[in-house]
Formats: structure tokens, C-alpha cells, sequence
């Protein structure tokens, strides 16, 4: 049995299906990735308070430092602090430059922040000594990801189910057009156009559709030949009992005006 339309149809279905699944979990990473970084603004925002932290601590007014991160604190709604890291290294080991340089009490603020930690990070801007930090609590208004509950929606409702229409579509247009077709086919034989065939209208279409035009084409033309038939029966019909017919009413019309009708009775017989 042919079953091409059942191999189109489970294969369109299982490859929109896979291209479904990759695109949600494509665009879900991409997109939690990007929303995982602190916005540029707000990065140049944190970098600002550090160097004006850098120059009130090298300028030796503690109080004007002081002062400067009880305002931020208050403003800001956060934690903030300027403390020194001196880390000695035990039992005769040596701390290697890479850890020197990269070494942090928090967070850069170039980095990726985790968006699933309920806590927002500390983060570490070192000053030029590399022994002391500027440490702020992130504000909340600074951390990212502020849209990442609308693009969960989006990901796994509105584009799954976008795709799922789009699909449908497809699969829908594949079915309907000829249905299409053999409808239009179907309606002008019924309109009286005998020579109307289904399956030219397909192209190079080979499914279970094609095989139902087909069969239809077959019905038409069998229908077609006995409706030819027909007409042929009638229209000898007609012209075999036209020719005696007249000569009856011949007959009876000179029967009915008194003419002699002994010289055409041979006629009329014939």
C-alpha cells in the first residue's frame, strides 16, 4: 500500500519537532547568556565609583571617604566598603604573578552574573596597588537579567507554540491543495464539462491523493463514455423514428383534406 503521504507527514512532523527542541534550547541559552552580564552603563556607573573611591583613599581624607560611602550606601540601598587584602603566603610556598593580578575579594564587573542566586554579588574593583578594593553589594537596579521571567514565557509559550502554527500551516496547505483541486475538478464535471480531469491539476504530486485523482478520472471517464453513448442512442433514436413519424403525419393530414391517398400508400408503407 502506498503510504507516501504518512512518510511525508511523520516526517515533517519529526523535523519540526527537532527543530523546535533546538531552537528553544539554542535561543534559551543564548539568551540567558546575554542577559547574564551587567549592562555597559552600569558597569562604567561601578567603575566610577571605584576610581572616586581610588582618589579620596589616595588622598588620605578617610572622613571624605567615609562620608562618600555612607551616601552611596543610602542612595543606593547596597553595602560598600574600601578594605585591604594582604595575603602571606605559609610554609615557604610563593604566590605566582598570575594569582597576584588576578586575584579578587568579589566579582569583576565584567563578568557573568548568575542569574539564578537570589543574592546579588559583591563586586571587587581593585585599585592600582592590587591590595585595595573597592567592594559594593550590586544594586538591585543594576542587576541583570530584569526581563529573563518574560523571555522564559516567550521561549517556552509563544514560540513553541508559533512554530507549532507554522507547522500546522504546512502540513495543513500540503493537504488542502489537492483537495483543492479535485474539488474544482469535481465541480465543473458536474457542471457539465465531461473532458474536466483531476490529476494533471497535482503536477508531479505521488501520494494517496494523487491515486484518489486518479480514480476519479477513471470514474469521470467511464461516466463521460456512458453519457456519450447516450447521446449518440438518442440521436440515432431520434433520426430512425423522425423519417416515419412525417410520413404518419403526412398521411393524416391528407386524410383530414380529402386528398387521395391511394398513390402515396406505397410511400407511406416504406
Amino acid at each position: 500500500m502506498n503510504r507516501r503521504l504518512w512518510w511525508k507527514l511523520s516526517g515533517t512532523l519529526a523535523l519540526g519537532t527537532l527543530v523546535l527542541f533546538w531552537m528553544i534550547s539554542f535561543l534559551g541559552t543564548t539568551t540567558e547568556q546575554q542577559m547574564s552580564f551587567i549592562a555597559r552603563k552600569h558597569q562604567e556607573t561601578l567603575k566610577d565609583w571605584g576610581h572616586t573611591a581610588e582618589r579620596l583613599y589616595l588622598a588620605g581624607d578617610e572622613q571624605a571617604l567615609a562620608r562618600w560611602l555612607e551616601q552611596l550606601q543610602r542612595d543606593e540601598n547596597t553595602w560598600a566598603a574600601v578594605v585591604r587584602s594582604e595575603i602571606q603566603p605559609l610554609a615557604g610556598s610563593e604566590l605566582s604573578l598570575q594569582f597576584q593580578e588576578g586575584f579578587r575579594l568579589g566579582r569583576n564587573v565584567e563578568w557573568k552574573i548568575h542569574l539564578y542566586f537570589t543574592e546579588n554579588p559583591i563586586m571587587d574593583l581593585t585599585f592600582a596597588d592590587g591590595h585595595t578594593h573597592f567592594l559594593i553589594t550590586l544594586p538591585q537596579r543594576m542587576r541583570p537579567g530584569a526581563y529573563l521571567p518574560e523571555a522564559r514565557l516567550f521561549l517556552k509559550a509563544a514560540l513553541p507554540l508559533t512554530v507549532l502554527l507554522a507547522l500546522c500551516l504546512v502540513i495543513y496547505r500540503h493537504l488542502m491543495n489537492p483537495v483543492r483541486q479535485l474539488e474544482l475538478a469535481t465541480r465543473q464535471f458536474s457542471e457539465g464539462n465531461l473532458g474536466a480531469r483531476a490529476r494533471a491539476l497535482l503536477g508531479n504530486r505521488n501520494d494517496e491523493l494523487t491515486a484518489l485523482a486518479e480514480t476519479f478520472d477513471r470514474m469521470a471517464e467511464r461516466i463521460g463514455d456512458l453519457i456519450q453513448s447516450q447521446r449518440r442512442l438518442i440521436s440515432d433514436l431520434s433520426h430512425e423514428l423522425r423519417t416515419p413519424l412525417t410520413r404518419i403525419d403526412m398521411a393524416i393530414s391528407c386524410v383530414e383534406e380529402g386528398i387521395d391517398t391511394q398513390h402515396f400508400l406505397p410511400r407511406i408503407r416504406r
